[in-house]
């Protein structure tokens, strides 16, 4: 089914239409720069948009939004590289009134993770794995056996004394003007902390950074099974709709088991 995916960063926010049966994008990716005022009467507009843009192709009236928050019980409880004032949000309740239109939102790590755990290499549908945005921040998704641990933040690990989204996210090595030999050096540091705490039997990288992973993989440790994700800086977009197919089957599910009827739409 095709369903419209949009990834919120601390940078852009990029959308486009994903078939979610076979995990490939099927647009154009709509890419738009995120306001250095992220409060959501910025953002709002750009989603909107957003909508408009893609307004063609929406055959179902439901989007996928990854976004970058600790969203509990739909509300956000924490935010990373957005506005504080998204904080305390019922995010899905304010998004459907805001946009008029049905949404799923879920934390945006998770969903580039959901992305690469199902349509990824086979190797990462068991064990520990541990999925790692590098951009504007660190984000990350935890799974276990294919199982997702939602709302991980292994970006607010201290490293050297400081936060490791600030010290070994993409961004620290624009800003820093990094090497690539400086920027694996530091991100070798902190993978070797994530080894000690979780023992992960693989590491996935996305963010746009994975794009580069051979610049930089042999500085990283060599005793853990690192690689780039399948579709690098587009598991995000590819999540976030996918999120929703999975909601969509889940409420089928429980229509079918409480009225015995099989619902054919939305």
């Amino acid at each position: 089914m095709n369903i419209l995916g949009i990834d919120i960063g601390g940078t852009k926010i990029k959308s486009a239409i994903v078939d979610t049966d076979s995990g490939s994008i099927v647009s154009e990716i709509y890419k738009v720069e995120t306001p250095s005022n992220s409060r959501p009467k910025y953002i709002i507009p750009i989603l909107e948009n957003i909508l408009n843009h893609f307004k063609n192709d929406l055959i179902f009236q439901m989007i996928g939004i990854g976004f970058p928050a600790s969203i509990v019980k739909h509300q956000i409880i924490s935010i990373n590289n957005l506005s504080l004032k998204w904080i305390g949000k019922p995010i899905t309740a304010y998004l459907k009134d805001k946009l008029n239109i049905q949404c799923h939102v879920i934390n945006d790590a998770d969903a580039a993770g959901l992305a690469e755990i199902t349509f990824g290499e086979e190797s990462c549908k068991s064990g520990n794995v541990i999925f790692l945005t590098l951009g504007s921040g660190i984000g990350s998704a935890l799974f276990f056996n294919g199982m997702i641990s939602p709302n991980t933040e292994f970006g607010a690990l201290k490293i050297n004394n400081r936060i490791a989204d600030d010290w070994v996210s993409n961004n620290a090595r624009v800003t820093e003007n990094l090497s690539w030999q400086e920027y694996g050096n530091r991100l070798n540091i902190y993978l070797n902390h994530i080894k000690e705490l979780l023992s992960p039997d693989q590491i996935i990288l996305g963010g746009g950074v994975s794009n580069e992973l051979p610049k930089f993989i042999d500085y990283l440790p060599q005793d853990l099974n690192i690689r780039a994700a399948f579709r690098k800086n587009g598991n995000g977009i590819i999540g976030a709709a996918l999120a929703v197919d999975i909601q969509h089957a889940q409420y089928k599910k429980q229509i079918v088991e409480d009225t015995g009827i099989e619902p054919a739409t939305f």
